[in-house]
């Protein structure tokens, strides 16, 4: 039965509850699932109820891009349950797998950070806007985890949301990173790789995003400095 429903085979399946005793086992639900066999699944989840984990199952449904499976599954689930699923669907690129989810559940800063550490820019583009641009929980480790990665469009994408730290943060990762690796440019004079030269774009990208935020940083204190907040207009509490 396992087989059947792994190949999508309702007839054989039904033949085999009919004629044998044997049932199935825990993989005929895996199978069904990520084959995309919705009417199998159905079948199974009628007839075996105590071998199905659809919080497991939806991961699976998540990883393979099984729309239609999905949708099944997370009738069966509480938000919490599928917060894993949405990570996996992020970290794989399932654009579509991402925005059936993101209504019913709660978006962790985990999926946001997996997306951008694969660099699926698109993935990324539609949780900035599901939330996630309003928040530097999720912004600031992403950046990170890009720039690790060496994903220059999502580092484009996230670097101008980050506050000066997190920017420094991933600076000071991606040259770690690097010299881990054996990539730094200065160990091999007169070589230049293309990941070498990914790291200095990379590298020059970042710091002069440091450099913007602590210009307008500079900016903003002269301003106050030449002109103070006048007095008249702060508003004094008297209740």
């Amino acid at each position: 039965m396992d087989g059947a429903a792994a190949r999508g085979r309702l007839d054989i399946l039904q033949w085999l509850y009919i004629n044998r005793t044997e049932g199935c086992s825990s993989a005929a639900f895996t199978g069904a699932v990520t084959g995309g066999h919705l009417e199998v699944l159905k079948w199974l989840y009628n007839l075996y109820p105590e071998l199905r984990h659809p919080a497991k199952e939806i991961v699976m449904a998540a990883v393979s891009g099984q729309m239609v499976v999905l949708e099944f599954l997370r009738t069966r689930l509480r938000s919490s349950e599928i917060e894993l699923a949405l990570e996996v669907a992020a970290a794989y690129g399932h654009v579509d797998v991402v925005e059936s989810l993101v209504p019913g559940s709660f978006i962790t800063s985990r999926a946001f950070a997996a997306a951008a550490a694969h660099g699926r820019e698109g993935v990324v583009k539609l949780l900035l806007k599901n939330g996630c641009s309003d928040n530097l929980v999720y912004i600031n480790p992403a950046l990170k985890q890009a720039a690790k990665a060496g994903h220059t469009d999502t580092i484009r994408l996230l670097i101008g949301m980050c506050d000066a730290d997190a920017i420094g943060e991933a600076l000071t990762a991606v040259a770690v990173d690097n010299r881990i690796n054996g990539t730094y440019w200065r160990k091999q004079p007169g070589v230049v790789s293309v990941k070498q030269l990914k790291f200095c774009y990379i590298f020059a990208l970042l710091r002069m995003a440091v450099e913007r935020v602590q210009s307008r940083k500079r900016i903003v204190e002269h301003i106050l400095v030449v002109r103070p907040i006048p007095v008249s207009t702060v508003i004094v509490s008297t209740g």
